[in-house]
This record gives structure tokens, C-alpha cells and sequence, in this order.
């Protein structure tokens, strides 16, 4: 019976739901779409539940949680749904789009519903039924059925008999009822935690890395740098240096010594559009270039890459390009090189764990760094998940632990971070407790900016570069 109405009911609200989408053309935003799909997903288990139980009560018991799962995950979204609404910031990526990222939709379904839906950022979903907008609607609904849900487990546990139903509520005394209410609080919560666990655990990949890929429209930013080709085990892959009337010509190496600054890039960036495409860098390189030459690096998976990105991957990608930079402009084993860091965002991980790699390491720029996946979930989900998903993560990033190894492998090599104090993506007290643990850090709290890498490239990075090459007098 429990299976019949919950399918029953959810097909009718997403019948519902589709029918004013049609009838007054209400915007959606990624994760409202997210949000019906989870509907469907119980309609599905539901109806497979219904179908089974009557002949295997024990699959039956697994459908069973299955809703219960997809009811908490549901209602996970939801509540998340609505405190980013209230907590969306005016320009760059929002807390909203970074969780509608986190979406498991199959990509055909997905490419559906972009094709003939317009779709909003979520705090614009100002619609609504009855004056109710979505979000508060799927908060209504899954909040309801979470109680339907909970109320059926306590049944089925506690072995009640349809016949004695009734007679066991009159005879109920108040303890009974607040048993039941702890019962139903505990099964709920318990849904909510272990599905949104099991959905962190499960697209962690697609939480820390959102590979852009190269267009046509991209060809034109070429022109400004030379490609260096190289192989990883998962495919064929690119780097780029950047070229400019000062740069030293390819395949000319200097005499004695060079300096190369490696540049790396966030989560969802790429080198050519990410920076060599923004005139503001452009300049930024060219100054740089003056005394060093510039390597811009694009993980696997990203623009023209072959593989996907992980930990170990971005790690050897960047090694692997330095190689291939070096033969490219035909240095000898012998010939040194002082290879410099400049990292944003994720790339900023990348940045100290190759720097523990690189021999020649004579400094590293940090832009919006953050301490480790693990505060990261810590700050976004709180500290019982990041607990929970913690001996499940792949890629951990530890940043602050690897800058104390740094610093004491390589005390020599300098180090500044610079953050805006406007982040949201990744708080500035990520930073100010890397510099508490780590003192002898350069630190630069920007006023006003956000996440945006773009903020940073001015005339006081461009310094502090200069100072780590020796360019300009402290």
C-alpha cells in the first residue's frame, strides 16, 4: 500500500508540476531540475517496490530505503536550496551553481530539458503556485513524505497489526507518542545524512573538478603562445607557453640559467580562455615575461586533454609538462632552470604538492588557496558530513600540511598567498589560518574581491612576482 501512494502521489505532483510549467512557462534552475528528476527516481523505485513485494518481502525492504534515501536526498536539496537563495552573492559563481554541478542527471535528460526550458540562476526563481515558489514546494513535499516515510518504518519495526492499529493509538499513553515523534526525527535524519553522504562520496569528482573543454571559438588565443606536446597513460596531452616580443625564442636556450613560471588554473578553468584570453593577463605575462617565460598548464580532461582529472593526474600532468618544456627548448640534463608557482583556486593544491616534486622550486604564488578537501566539506556541509565522507575521499588536497613539508624540505623557497575577502567559493579564513600555522607565509588580504581570479591580476601581484625572481630590489 505504502508503495502504491508514494508512486502514485509523486507521478502526480511531477504531472503537476510539468503542467504549470507549460500553462505559465515558470524558469527553473539547475537544481529545481535536479529536484524532479529525484522525483521520478521514486516514482521508479516506487512502482519496482510494488511490484515485488507482494512475491519477495525482503526486496521489498530494499526498495523500501531506497525511497526512504531518495526522500532525504530530496529533502537535503531542498532545505539547501532554499539558504542559497538567501545567501546568493552578486557576480561569479554563486554557492547554488556550485551545487547544481553536483548533479547526477544522465546527460541526455539533461540536454533535454536545456533545449526546451529556460533556465535561471536560483535566486531567480521567483515563481511560484498559490504563492509558493518551487523550492518551497519541494521542501513542502519532501518534508511530507519523509513523515509518511518515517511513520511506515516505525510500523513496520514495531510489528504493527492493521487490525489493532486503532485500538493501539486510543491506548497510547504520551511517552508512546514521544516515541514514536524521537523515532520518526531519528529516521528521518538518518535518511537525510546517509543519502546525502553516499551522493557526496559517489560524485566527489564532479564536486572538485569541472573540466571545460576547448571550442572553436578558441583557435584565435593560439596565436599568443606555443604548444608543448606530451604523453600521460591516459592519452596524448597539452600545455602552453606564452609568447611575446620579449620571449625567448623557441628551441633557444640561455646560456647559463632560466626562470619559468608555471602557471595552473581552478576547478572549471582552462589556460587559453582562463587567462591568455583576458588582455589583463596578457599584459600581466608580458611584464613577466621580461626576465622569465610563462608555461600554462590544463589538467587532464581539460581543453584538448586526453583522461580525467585527479590528485596523482594534475600532479604528473604538471611534471610531465615541465619535461616536455625543457626538451622543447632543447636544455640540456645539466642546464638548470628556477621554475616559479602561480595557482588559483583548486589549481592552488596542485601547486604545493608539485612543489614538493620540483627540484628547482624557487617560489610559489597561491591565489583563493583553501586548507584541504576536508575543511572545504567542513565549511560547506558542516562537520559531521565531512567526518562521515572523510575515509572516503580520493582526492584530499591536504595544502596546509604539505606547505609545513614544504617549508621544511625547502626553507629557502618564499611563498605568498594573496585572497579576497569577499570569497564565498573559498572563505579568506582558508588563508589567514594557513598564515597563523605558517608565519614565515607572505600574506595578502585583498578588500573586495571575490573568488574571481581575474581581480588579481594587477600591478601588486606582478611585485610580488618580480620580488621572488630577484627582478626589482625589496
Amino acid at each position: 500500500m505504502f508503495f502504491i501512494a508514494f508512486g502514485l502521489g509523486y507521478f502526480l505532483i511531477l504531472w503537476f508540476s510539468f503542467l504549470l510549467d507549460y500553462l505559465f512557462a515558470y524558469p527553473m534552475c539547475e537544481i529545481c531540475l535536479l529536484q524532479r528528476f529525484l522525483m521520478f527516481l521514486i516514482v521508479v523505485s516506487s512502482i519496482l517496490g510494488g511490484l515485488v513485494v507482494s512475491s519477495a518481502q525482503r526486496l521489498g525492504y530494499v526498495f523500501l530505503c531506497a525511497n526512504g534515501l531518495l526522500v532525504g536526498l530530496g529533502l537535503a536539496f531542498a532545505v539547501a536550496h532554499l539558504h542559497m537563495m538567501q545567501t546568493v552573492t552578486s557576480g561569479g559563481a554563486s554557492a547554488c551553481q556550485v551545487v547544481s554541478e553536483m548533479a547526477f542527471i544522465p546527460d541526455f535528460l539533461s540536454e533535454y530539458f536545456h533545449a526546451h526550458y529556460a533556465f535561471v540562476p536560483c535566486d531567480q526563481v521567483k515563481s511560484g503556485f498559490l504563492g509558493l515558489s518551487f523550492p518551497m514546494w519541494s521542501l513542502l513535499i519532501y518534508g511530507a513524505s519523509a513523515i509518511v516515510f518515517s511513520l511506515v518504518v516505525y510500523l513496520v519495526v514495531t510489528q504493527f497489526r492493521s487490525r489493532s492499529f486503532v485500538a493501539r493509538i486510543r491506548e497510547a499513553r504520551w511517552f508512546a507518542w514521544c516515541r514514536l515523534v524521537f523515532t520518526m526525527v531519528l529516521v528521518i535524519l538518518f535518511c537525510v545524512w546517509i543519502s546525502a553522504s553516499i551522493y557526496v562520496i559517489m560524485n566527489q569528482r564532479n564536486i572538485i573538478y569541472r573540466p571545460e573543454r576547448y571550442t572553436t571559438h578558441d583557435a584565435d588565443l593560439l596565436k599568443y603562445v606555443d604548444v608543448v606536446d606530451y604523453t600521460l597513460d591516459m592519452g596524448p596531452q597539452q600545455a602552453y607557453a606564452f609568447s611575446s616580443q620579449k620571449h625567448i625564442p623557441k628551441h633557444k636556450a640561455q646560456a647559463d640559467t632560466c626562470k619559468l613560471w608555471i602557471v595552473l588554473s581552478g576547478r572549471d578553468a582552462v589556460a587559453l580562455n582562463g587567462y591568455v584570453g583576458k588582455p589583463y593577463w596578457r599584459r600581466l605575462f608580458e611584464a613577466v615575461t621580461s626576465d622569465a617565460q610563462v608555461l600554462l598548464i590544463d589538467y587532464p580532461g581539460f581543453g584538448a586533454n586526453a583522461g580525467s582529472p585527479t590528485e596523482k593526474a594534475n600532479r604528473d600532468s604538471v611534471l610531465a609538462a615541465h619535461k616536455a618544456w625543457r626538451e622543447q627548448r632543447a636544455f640540456s640534463a645539466t642546464q638548470s632552470c628556477q621554475v616559479y608557482l602561480l595557482a588559483h583556486s583548486m589549481g592552488t593544491g596542485v601547486a604545493v604538492d608539485v612543489a614538493r616534486s620540483l627540484p628547482d622550486v624557487h617560489g610559489v604564488v597561491l591565489l583563493s588557496p583553501f586548507l584541504s578537501i576536508h575543511d572545504m566539506v567542513k565549511g560547506v556541509l558542516g562537520g559531521w558530513m565531512a567526518w562521515t565522507v572523510w575515509p572516503f575521499l580520493w582526492d584530499r588536497y591536504p595544502t596546509v600540511d604539505r606547505l609545513a613539508d614544504l617549508h621544511q624540505a625547502k626553507p629557502q623557497v618564499p611563498l605568498a598567498i594573496f585572497h579576497g575577502d569577499q570569497d564565498f567559493v573559498i572563505p579568506v579564513w582558508h588563508s589567514q589560518n594557513m598564515v597563523k600555522t605558517n608565519r614565515w607565509i607572505d600574506y595578502h588580504q585583498v578588500s573586495g574581491l571575490g573568488h574571481s581570479k581575474d581581480g588579481f591580476a594587477d600591478h601588486q601581484l606582478l611585485l610580488v612576482m618580480q620580488r621572488m625572481m630577484g627582478a626589482v630590489a625589496d
